[in-house]
């Protein structure tokens, strides 16, 4: 996909539920994989499926900044992802993209080989219903 730059991408592997995301924040990887045999105990959120794999993907105002990251939109769009992905992750896993992407759809082509969540798919979670319009909690 015309990339010139071929440089390996840091991998910190979390093989533990117990390291929480604020022991994780000043760590310098790329990818913190996080990888559970099983699913964490006393879970407060029951309807989410925790058999799942997460991805964080920055776009937004990035994306569209080529003289500061001027690969981010090419290695970011939705056929790299794919090309990146496949050989990492298994076809129709649950796959839960983190992103800063202002359109809902960017990431459909995603969705002809996983079963892709989007935070705003979970928008229930964080917001309350008061007098009959939806407001976010934080």
């Amino acid at each position: 996909m015309g990339q010139d730059h071929k440089t390996k991408i840091p991998v910190r592997k979390v093989a533990s539920y117990k390291v929480t995301p604020m022991q994780l924040r000043k760590d310098k990887s790329t990818i913190i994989w996080r990888q559970f045999d099983a699913p964490e105990p006393e879970n407060y959120c029951g309807s989410m499926d925790w058999d799942f794999d997460a991805v964080h993907v920055v776009r937004g105002e990035k994306a569209r900044n080529k003289e500061l990251w001027p690969h981010l939109d090419a290695d970011t769009s939705p056929d790299a992802l794919v090309a990146k992905l496949q050989g990492t992750i298994a076809p129709w896993r649950n796959l839960y993209i983190a992103t800063n992407e202002p359109f809902y759809n960017f990431f459909d082509k995603l969705r002809s080989h996983y079963k892709v969540h989007l935070l705003d798919d979970h928008s229930y979670l964080w917001e309350i219903r008061v007098n009959g319009t939806m407001r976010q909690l934080f």
